[in-house]
């Protein structure tokens, strides 16, 4: 194997004519020359030869032509480490197994002395050496510790012909497999002569195989040498590169000597591949690294392998030393020139921009680009990224890391400055790496306000991911500065509201949270930090609470919490989790109070308590009141950019229009808002969209549709780990299987949507969830436990649109009894709750049961004319299926279709969709301006992605709304595009509708 640091002493066997074997000294940097020896023993528990099958089969050809008469020369290539010794040595043991006589010779950065590689071959060669003379050491004062072999005659002609007819003797006797190790540090006497033999060998059984590294190729003789021998035939190149993610993994399982997990290590895998660029011994050396720092382990009989970034007082993940050397060894064999580049490069990480190296080295262009032609043609240290004009990369992170870790200080930091003059004039938008650079040169004031631009740009296209990581990276910078916990709180607390106003869930903001109160800030700070982290844990109750009860304990105590803002703060979230209990009454008090409190410069978190207010107005039948909160809270959500507060009020907007029984409405801004939700990234409230979505589907009487969106629903909360909204997405779904006819599934659904409430301490739905359980009981032929069911409700805890619901199952389950005068009483009190509040859906549901009631007690008449009207109220509210009882189960409605009115198929479903889509991202006609640049999310395709649709499917509806005068097309400049497109936005009789 490779050995790592200090000198590297070898024994050289140099034939029997020698005597004993003398020994050199190689300095450390070019310590990697000697890999083997054809004396070597096998060294114990070395790793065995993985992977290389396309070469194997390549090679075992090569022996087959070998013995039939027709050698030639193989040339191993590839960069050190790559595998050309090991798989020479593969090539020995085969070829023996095969009955070849095998020869090694090996070649030195030092000069040994012509023909020294063939003088191993061929050690019966011995005429071109003589003996060192006793009187030459003496007159020398030292004594010679390589016998050095005399100058050949003119041409070489004699030593050459020794060495031929030496290669024609034996191979008559046995076919020979010759192996020549490093000829890159071939001296020229051997490069002719592997010219002579090389071409001799194509008709004798003789396989010359050659490992060379073409990257440190600089004899014009050897690279004459190689491509003559290509273009006659003699010659066939047998290039390695990097390891793939399989032969990886089994290099691996070698070390560990354990079986992978493929799926679990899959990550952490290509995260190795790329710092070591799938050079084998490069990944045999960081494994080993990574074992002793215990991120590559077993566990259970399984490999485990981490990739991670250290963190606090682990141990960082350094080049390894052996790497290091090697790689030294490499980057020293380069010019001056060549060398300069990569160090300027390596600054910018493993991809970099030529166009920043100039400004940087003080060098022109076109010196710049030639050098990285070289390094790229020749060397093949760097390569152009594919898809990406104008940038190149490193062959492998570690090659940048050692390269930028042996830039002298003074340099590198004159070096960064530039860098950052150049960014900020020429890629202002290239925060993040202008934040890399701060760090690594310690700057901290540029590298914060870095950071905030960063962070800003990466929410202004909602990639939360990126800007929580930046967060984190920033953070961790000022810990390491030691920065005080004031400043670093105050910068926590602001990057805090910048996410959530972009709408960044809970698994980006908690961690943030978290990380901030481990810092020990001061009192306010830690006041602040806590309060909206129980705002974003709302939905646990039980730990918002404890959140919530220590803050005000300790603010009664202190005579800091009289700052308004801070009061406000905790106000509006005690409102949250005071709803999310069930206690509407003092959830309305609070936010309320939230209202009063905070001051105007605190839009944001006005806006969540003019959504809190609008809901708990819309629950207490206040429309006009709700009306007005949600266009408030949507206008200053939209002035001021507010991406989270959006769906809150879209939200909003659709769960009133639920509760009003304008179904078709409701469903198509259910719709809208779930297509906004995806751009955001806000998960929790899609889990809550699709839910509601289920929910009205299922009153429309599309079943199908709404278990899709219960299920998704579901998968939503459980693959983003959202539990507060596991128990909606499961009780809306066992609402869809009732309604399909399956009972006792929808009794199971129901049990696992209980078991996920009570987790998290929601208890605003256990009063409806009790209602829906006796529903199912009803249906599995229990009508009385329905009723004991529904008698133990307390009509004062119900919301108002609740109410009515209770009447009206209670009518039902008292009419399958046969007790028709109570059923009467509960049916009309249900319609009267319901018409007073203005609950259509609810009047037409009593109203149709009445109609039952009619005709088992009362006229045919009677039971028409109530069942044409509740017909007419389900059509007014988009219903497709119109429910009524045919009297085949008692009590339990049956599905009928009716027709949808002409009124309400004018107003396609997917033209509201577009409509409401273009009027939420601001395209309306006169907002953008003719030299503005519109947003891609006006384009086809962006509303193809917006809306989770192909562009084929509403492309001839939006040509219609142009017709029609809605909707206008025009040419336009566009974010990120080279060119002008096709926008489209709204006119004003388009505005005026979806406002409508």
């Amino acid at each position: 194997m490779f050995q790592g640091a200090g000198a590297y002493s070898h024994w050289l066997p140099l034939g029997p004519a020698s005597g004993a074997p003398q020994r050199i000294t190689i300095p450390r940097y070019l310590s990697c020359a000697i890999v083997h020896t054809p004396t070597a023993a096998p060294v114990p528990g070395e790793v065995p030869f993985v992977g290389r099958r396309k070469e194997i089969a390549a090679l075992r050809e090569h022996l087959l032509h070998a013995r039939d008469g027709q050698g030639g020369v193989v040339v191993v290539s590839g960069p050190a480490g790559i595998g050309k010794t090991s798989l020479l040595r593969w090539l020995e043991t085969e070829a023996e197994r095969q009955s070849f006589s095998v020869r090694w010779g090996y070649c030195l950065p030092l000069s040994a002395g012509p023909f020294f590689p063939f003088l191993q071959l061929f050690p019966q060669a011995t005429t071109l050496r003589e003996k060192s003379t006793p009187d030459r050491r003496r007159r020398s004062g030292r004594s010679t510790r390589v016998a050095r072999p005399t100058r050949s005659p003119p041409g070489g002609i004699p030593g050459l012909l020794q060495f031929l007819d030496a290669m024609e003797t034996q191979s008559a006797a046995h076919p020979l497999v010759l192996l020549l190790d490093d000829f890159h540090w071939a001296d020229p006497e051997s490069i002719q002569a592997l010219r002579l033999l090389g071409r001799n060998a194509r008709r004798r059984s003789v396989l010359f195989a050659v490992a060379v590294r073409e990257t440190e190729v600089s004899s014009p003789s050897l690279q004459d040498l190689l491509r003559d021998l290509r273009r006659e035939g003699v010659a066939r190149d047998l290039p390695l590169t990097g390891f793939r993610e399989q032969e990886a993994q089994d290099l691996l399982e070698s070390v560990i000597r354990a079986p992978m997990d493929t799926h679990r290590v899959r990550g952490a895998l290509r995260a190795l591949l790329a710092r070591t660029g799938g050079n084998p011994y490069f990944l045999l050396e960081t494994a080993r690294q990574l074992q002793e720092m215990g991120q590559l382990r077993r566990e259970e009989g399984r490999a485990v392998l981490e990739v991670r970034e250290p963190r606090g007082t682990e141990r960082p993940l350094d080049v390894p030393s052996n790497v290091g050397a090697l790689l030294d060894g490499t980057v020293a064999l380069l010019a001056p020139e060549e060398r300069e580049v990569l160090e300027g490069a390596s600054l910018m990480g493993p991809e970099f921009e030529p166009a920043a190296l100039p400004a940087v080295l003080r060098k022109r262009s076109r010196e710049v680009l030639s050098t990285l032609h070289r390094l790229t043609s020749a060397r093949k240290l760097v390569e152009p990224v594919d898809g990406t004009p104008g940038r190149y990369r490193f062959s492998h992170i570690l090659l940048q890391e050692r390269i930028r870790s042996s830039i002298p200080a003074d340099r590198k930091g004159v070096w960064i400055l530039g860098l950052l003059h150049w960014w900020e004039s020429e890629r202002p938008a290239a925060v993040g790496q202008i934040f890399a650079l701060c760090r690594d040169a310690d700057i901290y004031p540029t590298g914060s306000a870095a950071c905030v631009k960063a962070i800003d740009s990466a929410l202004e296209s909602h990639g939360h991911e990126r800007a929580a990581g930046l967060a984190n990276e920033m953070l961790e910078w000022m810990v390491e500065r030691h920065e005080s916990n004031a400043v670093t709180g105050a910068w926590g607390l602001r990057t805090l509201d910048r996410m959530r106003q972009d709408g960044a869930a809970g698994r980006w903001t908690e961690p943030l949270c978290r990380r901030l109160l481990d810092l020990g800030l001061p009192v306010p700070l830690r006041w602040q930090v806590s309060i909206r982290l129980a705002g974003i844990i709302a939905d646990r109750v039980p730990e918002a609470r404890r959140t919530l009860d220590q803050v005000q304990s300790e603010m009664k105590r202190s005579p800091l919490s009289s700052e308004p803002a801070l009061q406000g703060t905790f106000a509006l979230m005690d409102s949250v989790v005071l709803y999310n209990e069930g206690k509407t009454a003092a959830s309305e008090a609070a936010a309320q109070r939230a209202l009063d409190i905070l001051p105007p410069e605190e839009k944001f978190y006005r806006g969540l308590a003019l959504h809190r207010l609008g809901w708990v107005d819309a629950e207490q039948n206040r429309w006009a009141d709700a009306r007005d909160r949600i266009e408030e809270g949507l206008s200053l959500a939209r002035s001021e950019r507010y991406w989270g507060l959006i769906p809150y009020f879209l939200l909003m907007r659709g769960q009133v229009a639920t509760i009003q029984g304008e179904l078709l409405r409701a469903e198509q801004i259910f719709e809208e808002t779930a297509g906004v939700c995806r751009d955001l990234g806000r998960m929790n409230w899609l889990a809550t969209t699709l839910a509601d979505l289920s929910l009205v589907r299922a009153d429309r009487g599309d079943l199908a549709g709404a278990e899709s969106a219960s299920k998704e629903a579901l998968r939503v909360s459980e693959t983003f780990s959202i539990p507060g909204e596991i128990g909606p997405s499961l009780l809306q779904w066992s609402r869809v299987k009732l309604r399909q006819g399956f009972p006792a599934e929808s009794m199971e659904i129901l049990r696992r949507a209980q078991k996920a409430y009570a987790e998290h301490g929601r208890s605003t739905e256990v009063l409806e969830m009790r209602m829906h359980r006796a529903d199912i009981r009803f249906h599995l032929g229990d009508p009385k436990g329905a009723i004991e069911e529904l008698r133990d409700i307390e009509e004062g805890k119900l919301k108002e649109e609740q109410v009515a619901h209770l009447h009206l199952l209670r009518a039902q389950f008292l009419m399958a009894r046969g007790d028709g005068p109570r059923a009467r009483s509960a049916a009309e009190r249900a319609r009267s709750e319901a018409t007073s509040r203005g609950l259509r859906y609810s009047a037409a549901q009593a109203n149709a049961t009445l109609a039952e009631w009619e005709r088992r007690y009362g006229t045919p008449e009677r039971a028409a004319a109530m069942q044409r009207r509740a017909d007419l109220q389900f059509r007014e509210c988009g219903v497709l299926r119109t429910f009524r009882f045919d009297g085949k189960i008692p009590g339990v409605p049956s599905v009928t279709t009716s027709p949808t009115p002409p009124a309400l198929a004018l107003r396609s479903p997917l033209a509201y969709r577009l409509l409401r889509y273009l009027s939420v991202h601001g395209a309306i006609e006169g907002m953008i301006g003719p030299r503005d640049l519109a947003p891609f999310a006006l384009t086809q395709q962006g509303i193809a992605q917006g809306l989770g649709i192909p562009r084929d499917r509403f492309s001839m509806v939006l040509k219609r709304l142009v017709d029609r005068g809605l909707v206008t097309a025009r040419q336009h400049y566009v974010q990120a595009a080279t060119r002008r497109l096709k926008v489209y936005v709204l006119t004003e009789a388009g505005a005026r509708l979806v406002s409508a």
